[in-house]
């Protein structure tokens, strides 16, 4: 979801007389065959009594009319605030992937949906058979002190992230993916270790790419040939043993 689009020009009468229909454009799936967090927010417009979109939280530099894109210029401007979901945001870009013929295709809105927005991320993450959070679930999730009745190991805090990340043999902690705006490859990971089990991996360089999963796949494979990318969680990338 994204200010309303401007309206098109009217289409020209062919030869004949016949009016010809308007040229199909592309749709997107902002989620690629993925379900959608439908009642998740996504963002939120500012709109004009008049009804007119003329802000967005999830603003683009290349979006010259969204102008008042927090909620304090926006209220002081004298507009309204508005919440839109999860499901909004599919709708819209399904209709076209180009709303305002600025060039961006269906994979521009499949990178930032897939962590951008409010709901850090519209879409639910994909099934990957290893790739299981249930058992880290099971762990981080319960309250207070989890305890290991079989061999008698009290933990809390970290140390049930940790012991959860051994089990599932990815990094116990995962490096942080940086954000930088105006490139066209905007995140970046910096030399970083990726500890699993007895074994720590180390990258050389810092690696960037397009979308947050792209340059974890880069780290891992850079940090060393046996590790192969596990999953993003936020601005979090994990690694994983081929």
């Amino acid at each position: 979801m994204a200010p309303t689009p401007p309206p098109s020009a009217p289409p020209t009468a062919a030869p004949g007389g016949s009016t010809p229909g308007p040229t199909p454009r592309p749709v997107c799936d902002i989620c690629g065959g993925r379900g959608v967090k439908v009642d998740a927010v996504a963002g939120y417009n500012c709109e004009t009594a008049a009804g007119e979109k003329v802000g967005d939280s999830n603003t683009h530099p290349a979006m010259a009319f969204a102008v008042f894109n927090t909620a304090a210029d926006c209220l002081t401007a004298g507009h309204s605030w508005n919440a839109y979901t999860c499901e909004d945001a599919a709708r819209f870009w399904a209709e076209d992937e180009d709303q305002w013929n600025l060039g961006w295709t269906c994979q521009f809105h499949q990178d930032f949906w897939d962590w951008g927005g409010e709901a850090g991320g519209c879409c639910v993450a994909a099934h990957d058979d290893d790739d299981d959070n249930r058992f880290h679930r099971g762990l981080v999730e319960s309250a207070g002190v989890w305890s290991l009745a079989t061999v008698g190991v009290t933990m809390t805090g970290i140390a049930i992230a940790t012991f959860a990340n051994l089990m599932q043999e990815q990094c116990a902690l995962g490096p942080t993916i940086i954000f930088e705006a105006g490139t066209t490859h905007p995140y970046y990971i910096t030399p970083n270790l990726c500890t699993i089990g007895a074994h720590t991996y180390s990258s050389k360089k810092t690696v960037r790419d397009a979308s947050p999963r792209k340059v974890c796949r880069k780290y891992c494979e850079e940090a060393s040939v046996k590790l192969a990318l596990k999953h993003v969680q936020g601005l979090t990338c994990y690694c994983k043993k081929k």
